[in-house]
């Protein structure tokens, strides 16, 4: 029997007894996700921008697979698929992908790319393992597991090893992937066994390539990095922005100092005994040139060795001179070091340029020994080991070089299209910064030309109702060349009846209740999983050693005091009527269904910190055109995180759970009408911590499951 031919594509996949609704048993076809589906289709055929609000439950991933999947096929051209992490792209290769493979003939052409530092360097486990066999050193447990694993696997992806499940891993593993030194077009030929080549050219015939954020932005147009493409969907879109910045960001340390210095002298000081990448160059070479060049490529070379303690010399005094620049700012002790703004390099030096001058003064000496030892490369005999060699001291040139021209523009701030400062208590962790104080730009001029049709999606994508700050902050404001399509999708939650929204409003009683005192007797009287949000480090700890101490036994886990963020949601994913205290990372992009997360309270509305150096350049930045910097930058910002963070709690169908503000601004000030807007739900007030947690307790009651 035929198919009918009015009825579309997407459809056919995954509308109500489509092809996945009858191989996938329990599958359900939802409006929302049709809906989306269709959208994507129409923009990727008619061309423009789609910018797509699709909550948590509307099956995003399927509903932008099937339309691009479809299209790629038709046109014979590949559509990038970007996610914030790399765990999201396991998630569509190995799991969405997947059930789209069981209904689609032939099954789709898929290749996962990541950045180069996640793939296994052959010669690097070949110098390695050279290395080992010459010292007469016996084998690791882990370097034989490792061993097999390099024959076993067919994509090189560290990824797949477990590193951390074995003495010694965790340190073998950055020896032997991706190093700049190492990487060169003439040692690793094409056709070779390089598993970053390997898997872009796997992705020129893909259909679909699956990347992060990180890697789109590094492989814009011009570096060679992704295939040509003109599609692309950007998932989990709300953080684009800040990769775009991140990337684009310049810093400058110690650390970076002395692990420049470990590739031409082994060790920051020069007395190191494991060799360098320089030496393994010098040596290797040796055996190919003649007397005379020998000697001037060790004369250049120790030239290089003997500027290693030097530089780590100066370098310390100069981030010295940054850290007591600090001197009295920030949280001592606390996670996040002080950080301030500068204008000026006065700011930086204070009295004396004298260690920044010897930097200078090294970093040229640095680039002359190194153009010294490739000219003699470069006058030896034509040979291919020879080829090689001359490229991996070109990767050792171009790390001294961009280290160089890096201080150059950071101890010069007079980019008005950059925000500078300095951060660190210490030498050893000050750092030096510059970041972009927007990039529209960039995203206009170097990603969006060469595309027809983009597609960006998320959960959260509007700030009281609109994409203004969003589609600004990427570039595609009113008047951009590709035409933007703006959509928000229903929410498949019956919010009513799934969850109860919350807020204290003590001011009107004068009472005077502590947010711990509240988050216990919350705790006590529901006995719930529950996830409690901070807007600081600071307060989080606070409360972290208050609730212990008030809650005895109970399992009270605190972000960076009790385990890391990863851990700790795998705890209390796993835990039943425990406590977890969280910041930064917990406002978004962890998933607790069910029972793992009943009770969500946010200590305060997620506003940035008003003096941090980007948001007080953007914010400068507005109102230097006439607009109010707090509606335009901070507030925007602030609810798009608030949205994020009530999104932790309802992740199925089935859950239910109640969300606490303990930050009564909500109802008090004009602007928390923008926050209301992002609850689901009506928010009901309590005067009183007996109220609150009386209305909540009533809440469960009311749907017949009690109190825990």
């Amino acid at each position: 029997m035929s198919e009918r031919p009015d009825i579309h594509p997407v459809d056919r996949l995954l509308g109500p007894g489509g092809a996945l609704a009858k191989a996938i048993a329990g599958y359900e076809s939802r409006e929302a996700q049709l809906a989306f589906a269709h959208d994507v289709a129409t923009v990727l055929e008619d061309g423009g921008a789609l910018f797509a609000e699709a909550p948590t439950g509307v099956g995003k991933s399927l509903g932008y697979l099937v339309p691009a999947l479809l299209w790629s096929r038709r046109e014979r051209s590949p559509v990038v698929i970007s996610t914030h992490t790399k765990q999201l792209q396991g998630q569509l290769t190995d799991e969405d992908l997947p059930r789209l493979a069981e209904v689609v003939s032939p099954a789709p052409r898929v290749v996962r790319l990541k950045g180069k530092h996640n793939y296994l360097c052959p010669r690097r486990w070949k110098l390695h393992l050279a290395e080992h066999k010459k010292r007469g050193a016996r084998a690791t447990r882990a370097e034989t597991e490792v061993a097999a694993w390099v024959e076993a696997t067919k994509t090189g992806d560290l990824d797949e090893f477990a590193w951390s499940a074995h003495p010694g891993g965790a340190a073998l593993k950055p020896r032997i992937g991706f190093d700049p030194s190492f990487c060169n077009a003439s040692a690793c030929r094409p056709g070779g066994d390089c598993p970053w080549r390997k898997a872009r050219r796997l992705a020129g015939s893909a259909e679909l390539v699956v990347v992060n954020h990180a890697l789109l932005v590094t492989g814009m147009s011009g570096t060679n990095v992704l295939p040509a493409y003109r599609a692309l969907v950007v998932d989990e879109a709300h953080h684009l922005d800040a990769v775009f910045t991140a990337q684009l960001t310049v810093q400058q340390s110690l650390t970076r100092i002395d692990t420049l210095l470990e590739q031409v002298a082994g060790s920051p000081t020069g007395k190191g005994t494991h060799a360098s990448a320089l030496d393994a160059i010098v040596l290797a070479a040796a055996t190919l040139l003649k007397a005379p060049e020998r000697a001037e490529l060790a004369t250049a070379t120790e030239a290089l060795r003997g500027l290693a303690p030097r530089v780590h010399e100066a370098g310390r005094a100069f981030f010295a001179g940054v850290a007591a620049s600090l001197d009295g700012r920030g949280d001592p002790g606390g996670p996040y070091e002080p950080r301030a703004r500068f204008r000026q390099l006065e700011e930086l030096t204070g009295d004396t340029y004298e260690p920044l001058e010897r930097l200078f003064a090294a970093a040229r000496e640095g680039e002359d020994a190194l153009r010294r030892a490739a000219s003699v490369l470069a006058r030896g005999p034509q040979s291919p080991m020879l080829d090689d060699l001359a490229g991996d001291l070109a990767g050792v040139a171009g790390g001294w070089q961009d280290w160089h021209a890096d201080l150059r523009f950071l101890t010069d701030p007079r980019s008005g299209r950059h925000v500078y400062w300095r951060s660190g208590a210490h030498p050893e962790t000050a750092i030096v910064v510059a970041a972009p104080v927007e990039v529209a730009e960039i995203v206009r001029t170097k990603l969006l030309p060469d595309l027809t049709a983009v597609v960006f999606a998320s959960a959260t994508l509007a700030a009281n109702g609109s994409f203004r700050f969003v589609r600004e902050r990427l570039g595609l404001a009113e008047g951009a060349e590709l035409e933007v399509t703006e959509r928000v999708y229903p929410s498949p939650f019956d919010f009513p009846r799934q969850l109860g929204a919350y807020v204290l409003t003590t001011r009107a009683t004068g009472a005077n209740e502590s947010a711990e005192e509240v988050v216990a007797e919350l705790h006590r009287r529901l006995g719930r999983n529950t996830l409690v949000l901070f807007t600081s480090h600071l307060k989080l700890r606070r409360a972290a050693k208050l609730l212990k101490a008030a809650l005895g036994d109970a399992a009270v886990w605190a972000q960076d005091v009790d385990g890391s963020a990863v851990e700790l949601a795998r705890r209390f994913r796993d835990a039943r009527g425990a406590l977890l205290l969280g910041v930064a990372s917990f406002w978004e992009g962890v998933d607790f269904p069910g029972e793992a997360l009943e009770v969500l309270v946010l200590t305060g509305l997620p506003f940035p910190v008003p003096d941090e150096p980007l948001v007080e350049a953007r914010r400068e930045k507005v109102e230097a055109a006439g607009e109010r910097g707090f509606a335009r930058v901070d507030l925007p910002e602030a609810v798009l995180r608030f949205r994020q963070g009530v999104g932790r709690l309802l992740r199925r169908r089935t859950d239910r759970g109640v969300i606490v503000l303990l930050d009564d601004r909500i109802v008090t000030r004009g602007y928390g009408a923008h926050f209301r807007k992002g609850l689901p739900v009506a928010l009901r007030s309590a005067n009183t911590t007996e109220d609150l947690v009386t209305q909540a307790a009533a809440f469960f009651a009311a749907r017949g499951e009690g109190v825990a």
